[in-house]
């Protein structure tokens, strides 16, 4: 949601240093899969590229 808001804060923040542990996630079944984050989300949580 962040990332789709366009948040400052997502610049200053280290992905690589938080560990989310290993696995694939699902908050909704037949959502969009989010590869960064691997987690399954609602489509209208969807960030245009």
């Amino acid at each position: 949601m962040a990332k789709k808001a366009k948040l400052p804060l997502l610049k200053k923040i280290d992905i690589s240093r938080i560990d989310l542990g290993s696995g694939k996630r699902v908050i909704i079944r037949g959502g969009k899969f989010d590869l960064d984050y691997q987690i399954t989300c609602p489509r209208e949580f969807e960030v245009d590229e």
